[in-house]
């Protein structure tokens, strides 16, 4: 199993956001006060540019247009401060079109009339944009330079909430590099300021964030502590931060081995996906519950719930879902030695990620594949498949090289399997002396994975 390591809501874009119908209503409100006839020039501005900024979720090119009309008015009416909300506005929209490059062009447009004009808050909120959109570039010393700019501003400022606020993403960013114990430092410091202004979201965000770190660290008791922590400050009524929540809860179940309380808790999120019509949740789900019958042997469900997913793509159109459901068909085809058809998936797989240029987020597990065909196959199996038979365990040894450099150093379970396999490998090579070394890798992460 591969708990999802997304960092929890990282990004902190400075726009409000709407429901969907919230979101329609308010984007209509706005457009007829733009299109009001007596319409003082600097109002028409800042409804131009909310207009753009809520457009950019729905309907960017709309949002590209309207952003424009805001710039062009300020110009004319040589409004600086109005003209940096519209390049503020104009970079939500590139960020909306996954542009981040382009939305920091807008962001640092901003950023150069606040800080001419020393409008503080706008220029600390500009910082924090560029640097969510550094994190999204996964360019991490960019992205933590800009928070820091972003919390001095609010420091020196007295915005003390949004102060706080920063120092959080600091600690999200210490998360992806990784630094574990500075991140840990700075939510433990924010905690006791969140109870007491009853800053629940963020609250929320950061004992989940500490879930997370505790999980790569492989201290799954204090991950869950944590989690039932966060359980006391979200809204019990809003049936997507509890399903977020049990997500997560139910990742480390499965992560620990306790497979029937993992199995109950995605079968609650699913019932609540399918009652509120969230495509994207019921195949998200599907593929955990998958995963859970892939671990307790249970092939044909697990089989049936991957082709279940493999099939509402046509309706959901997310290659990460899909390439994901692949990758766990494939694997469990090759465990169960039908090869062939296993290969043809990652022949497909590889088609996909290329289209959507995902490759970085699978390299992994199409290594751990592919080294498990080298390894397994018979040598009729390996001619059909087009691999060449002569230096099949020289290719496994590389595949699974490979998945040792992406693994986690926590992720016992992978790291242990990996190692078994790596054993196996030399064994077959008659090199007894790396056979053993790798069996010894692989006894020491076991009894670290049944230990934790």
């Amino acid at each position: 199993m591969k708990l999802v390591t997304k960092l929890l809501l990282f990004i902190t874009i400075h726009i409000t956001i709407f429901s969907n119908a919230q979101s329609i209503k308010f984007i209509d409100s706005l457009k007829l006060d733009c299109d009001a006839y007596k319409l003082e020039d600097t109002i028409k501005i800042k409804k131009l540019s909310k207009l753009a900024s809520s457009l950019g979720s729905v309907n960017p090119q709309s949002g590209i247009e309207t952003a424009e009309k805001a710039i062009a008015l300020a110009n004319k009416i040589n409004q600086p401060i109005y003209l940096g909300e519209a390049y503020k506005s104009m970079g939500f929209v590139f960020y909306n079109l996954g542009k981040f490059e382009e939305a920091i062009v807008w962001f640092n447009k901003a950023i150069d009339i606040f800080i001419k004009h020393n409008v503080a808050y706008k220029l600390g909120s500009c910082y924090k944009n560029v640097a969510s959109m550094y994190g999204l570039l996964l360019k991490r010393d960019k992205s933590l330079e800009y928070f820091d700019k972003a919390a001095k501003i609010f420091k020196d400022n007295n915005y003390t909430d949004d102060y706080v606020s920063s120092t959080n993403m600091i600690a999200n960013v210490y998360i992806m590099i990784p630094e574990y114990q500075k991140a840990l430092d700075i939510y433990d410091s924010n905690i006791e300021y969140f109870k007491k202004r009853n800053m629940k979201d963020d609250l929320v965000t950061t004992f989940e964030n500490k879930s997370l770190i505790y999980t790569k660290l492989g201290h799954y008791a204090k991950s869950l502590e944590c989690l039932n922590t966060t359980n006391k400050y979200i809204d019990q009524n809003n049936e997507k931060e509890v399903n977020e929540l049990n997500t997560f809860l139910a990742s480390i179940y499965e992560l620990i081995g306790e497979t029937d309380k993992a199995l109950l808790i995605h079968n609650k999120i699913l019932a609540s996906a399918i009652k509120l019509n969230s495509l994207n949740l019921i195949a998200r789900t599907k593929v955990n519950i998958a995963n859970i019958y892939k671990q307790k042997k249970e092939n044909t469900k697990a089989l049936q719930y991957y082709d279940e997913v493999i099939q509402m793509d046509k309706d959901l159109k997310d290659p990460n879902i899909n390439i994901s459901s692949l990758i766990n068909k494939s694997d469990l085809l090759i465990e169960n030695n039908k090869f062939k058809e296993g290969y043809k998936i990652l022949q497909q797989i590889e088609e996909s990620i290329k289209v959507n240029q995902l490759a970085s987020l699978f390299t992994n597990s199409l290594a751990s594949s592919y080294g498990n065909i080298c390894l397994k196959a018979s040598d009729a199996e390996l001619k059909s498949i087009g691999i060449p038979v002569s230096n099949r365990y020289q290719l496994a040894e590389k595949y699974f090289k490979s998945t040792l450099t992406e693994l986690d150093d926590k992720n016992f379970r992978q790291l242990s399997n990996t190692w078994k396999s790596l054993s196996k490998v030399y064994e077959k090579k008659k090199d007894y002396k790396e056979a053993l070394s790798a069996y010894s890798k692989y006894v020491e992460y076991n009894d670290s994975l049944f230990g934790k």
